[in-house]
């Protein structure tokens, strides 16, 4: 099997069939000065409405990417903030404002790449 160069007709084609979900800009948090990643599992309190937590982390611009789980946690966020200070201010804010029972909590060192485009594995 041999890849090729997918080019700009077979990306609208693509997106056209919704393989291609849409193009947007990749925005590098640590130019905008939040250095400190962190990953952490949320549990949520008896009571609170998945749902609504959900739609409540827009309003968070600490928070740049959630995934709803299976298992002990409820859900995983991905936290940006300039410093142990802010993410400590954040972890308040999570659990006085939305819900969260107990989080779990641990630093980004770095992010290894990996291309999703592999999926499509296009054979020429």
């Amino acid at each position: 099997m041999r890849r090729r160069w997918l080019g700009i007709c077979g990306a609208w084609r693509l997106q056209r069939e919704g393989v291609i979900a849409g193009f947007s800009a990749v925005i590098d948090e640590r130019a905008l000065g939040k250095t400190l990643g962190v990953l952490s599992d949320i549990k949520l309190r008896e009571g609170v409405e998945r749902v609504a937590f959900a739609e409540s982390l827009t309003h968070i611009p600490q928070v740049i990417g959630a995934l709803r789980l299976t298992g002990e946690y409820d859900y995983q966020l991905h936290i940006v903030c300039q410093d142990p200070a802010e993410f400590e201010s954040q972890v308040d804010r999570l659990k006085h404002d939305y819900g969260v029972a107990s989080l779990n909590s641990r630093l980004i060192l770095r992010e290894v790449p990996v291309d999703k485009a592999k999926l499509l594995q296009v054979v020429g």
